[in-house]
């Protein structure tokens, strides 16, 4: 199990899954996307053979719905919530482990357009010098919900109708590196009813299989989302199918505020699924880490 102060400790081949660890991440060329000399020698004998997408996955920061369910209170600011300031604090901590390398350098750089992904990847593109890629369908799981009780999915009905979210100038103001899909208006970008898990299901599936398809071996994409959706691109990627109708997931992947998973789609060695580590959070102090 992944301990909120630890990247992951073991290695193991489940169902085509192997998951490894680096202590002290040794061998991590920042100057080449941040690909290892061990991951580029695996791959010169199957990038020829196979659809590769390396990911860096990073949660957004703490936002303001993320701290009244700690705190256990409902938040009634609907599902696009912004950060917190401590929220804040865990994005400027991550843009700076990028720029003194201690993150790979990532070759593209894709957000989420909910408000508090916006907000994470802001000061990353700012260190990186890069500009982000608005994607809309890397959104949370539920799309932008009016719900109140500060869940990720927030509690409206599925179907219902749904918040369209920030539109193109205050996502500009918050980010000005981002570039924006043609379809987001000053009305906002989200204009679809609330969707249901199974929904969110199939989205993870196209999503994946869009990054499999869109880039290649040699490149590392960086991607802001969130805790559900990544929950559920690990589950596509790894061919695990969850039990969409049960209450909770029967596994659970624990990713901190601002942390960050690597991995890779097909491993190098013929692995479904490699796991470089899982959240990463040593950019951050103690006193910064949050769930």
């Amino acid at each position: 199990m992944v301990g909120v102060h630890d990247a992951v400790v073991c290695r193991q081949s489940l169902a085509g899954v192997r998951i490894i660890n680096n202590k002290g991440w040794p061998g991590w060329d920042t100057h080449r996307g941040g690909v290892s000399t061990r991951w580029r020698r695996a791959l010169r004998l199957s990038e020829r053979e196979r659809h590769i997408v390396k990911l860096l996955l990073i949660r957004h920061g703490q936002s303001q719905s993320n701290l009244a369910w700690i705190e256990g209170r409902k938040f009634s600011g609907g599902g696009d919530s912004a950060l917190t300031p401590l929220g804040h604090d865990q994005a400027h901590a991550l843009a700076r482990a990028f720029e003194q390398g201690k993150l790979p350098r990532p070759d593209r750089l894709l957000s989420s357009l909910m408000v508090r992904a916006v907000q994470t990847v802001a000061p990353v593109s700012e260190a990186l010098g890069m500009p982000v890629s608005g994607v809309l369908d890397v959104h949370e799981v539920g799309g932008v919900s009016r719900g109140d009780d500060g869940s990720p999915e927030g509690s409206a009905p599925v179907g219902s109708q749904s918040y369209p979210g920030l539109g193109r100038f205050e996502l500009s103001n918050w980010c000005p590196g981002i570039k924006l899909p043609p379809t987001v208006t000053e009305q906002g970008w989200y204009f679809r009813p609330v969707e249901s898990r199974e929904q969110g299901w199939r989205r993870a599936q196209q999503v994946a299989s869009r990054l499999q398809e869109q880039y290649g071996p040699d490149e590392l994409i960086a991607l802001v989302t969130h805790g559900l959706f990544i929950n559920f691109l690990l589950g596509v990627l790894a061919g695990w199918q969850p039990d969409l109708a049960a209450p909770t997931l029967d596994t659970w992947y624990q990713i901190n505020n601002a942390g960050t998973l690597l991995l890779m789609s097909p491993g190098p060695y013929g692995e479904r699924l490699w796991i470089e580590w899982i959240n990463r959070v040593d950019h951050m102090a103690p006193d910064q880490l949050t769930m």
